[in-house]
C-alpha cells in the first residue's frame, strides 16, 4: 500500500490517543486544583531514505497554567496563587498535589482526604496542636500566634519532570524538583481546575472529525486497494 494509507492510520491512532487525553482533561473540569495534561506530538520517518512522515501523539506535558482561586472559608482549605506544588506522603512514596482540600486526623496530623500526610519542611509530615490556625502566604503555620512549623512547597525544574501518579496526584524524581518561589498560600480558599470546559469541548469535537475525516480516507484506501487487486486477479494471462 501507499504511504498515504499509512500516514492516514498514523493520524488516526494518535487523533484517538488525543481524544482520550481530552475527554481524560474534560471530566475533570470540576476537579480541585486539576491539571491539564497537554498533547506532544512528534513525526517519525516512514523509511531510512525519509520518503513521507507519520505523524504520532508521543506523550504528554503537564500544563502548569493558574486556575481560578475560591474562597471556601474553611480553615484547612488552602491553594497556591504561582508556582508550586504541596507535598504529600504515601503509600507509593512523596507524590505532589494542587489539592489543598486538608484536615486534621485524630492525632493532629495534617492530611488530605485519603489519609496522606502533607509534608512540611525538611519532608516530615505536619502535626499541629489544637488551637487557631492561621497560615501565612509562605507556608508559615502557626497555632494560637505560636510558629508551628512551615509547609513543604516545591516546584519542578520544568513540566515534563512531573508524571501523573491518580488521585490528583503527581509523581517525579526528586532531583527534578526544587524549592518554590514566588508564590502565595491562600488560606480558606481553594483552586479551582485550570480546563476550560468551552475550550475543551472545541478541541475534543476538532479531533473527532479529524478521526472521522481520517478513518473515511483509509476507507478509500482500502477501495482502491480491492479494487486494483480484483482487476490484477481477474486480467486474462
Amino acid at each position: 500500500m501507499s504511504n498515504g494509507f499509512y500516514q492516514a492510520v498514523s493520524a488516526l491512532v494518535s487523533r484517538m490517543s488525543a481524544l482520550d487525553v481530552v475527554a481524560h482533561n474534560l471530566a475533570n473540569a470540576n476537579t480541585t486544583g486539576f491539571r491539564a495534561q497537554r498533547q506532544l506530538f512528534s513525526s517519525v520517518l516512514a523509511s531510512a531514505q525519509g520518503d513521507a512522515q507519520y505523524g504520532i501523539l508521543s506523550g504528554t506535558r503537564t500544563d502548569l497554567t493558574q486556575g481560578s482561586l475560591e474562597k471556601t472559608g474553611n480553615e484547612l482549605d488552602l491553594a497556591i496563587d504561582g508556582t508550586g506544588f504541596f507535598a504529600l506522603k504515601t503509600a507509593h512514596g512523596t507524590r505532589y498535589t494542587r489539592d489543598g482540600s486538608f484536615r486534621l486526623d485524630r492525632q493532629g496530623n495534617l492530611v488530605n482526604a485519603a489519609g496522606d500526610a502533607v509534608l512540611g519542611e525538611g519532608g516530615v509530615p505536619v502535626q499541629l496542636p489544637s488551637g487557631k490556625i492561621a497560615i501565612g502566604p509562605d507556608g508559615t503555620l502557626a497555632v494560637d500566634e505560636a510558629v508551628a512549623g512551615k509547609l513543604q512547597i516545591v516546584a519542578p525544574n520544568d513540566a515534563t519532570a512531573l508524571s501523573p501518579a491518580g488521585n490528583n496526584q503527581f509523581s517525579a524524581d526528586p532531583k527534578s524538583m526544587h524549592d518554590g518561589e514566588g508564590f502565595s498560600v491562600h488560606q480558606g480558599a481553594l483552586e479551582g481546575s485550570n480546563i476550560s470546559p468551552v475550550e475543551g469541548a472545541v478541541e475534543l469535537v476538532k479531533l473527532q472529525r479529524q478521526a472521522d475525516m481520517m478513518q473515511r480516507v483509509i476507507q478509500i484506501f482500502n477501495s482502491d486497494f480491492n479494487r486494483t487487486a480484483i482487476e490484477q486477479v481477474a486480467r486474462p494471462l
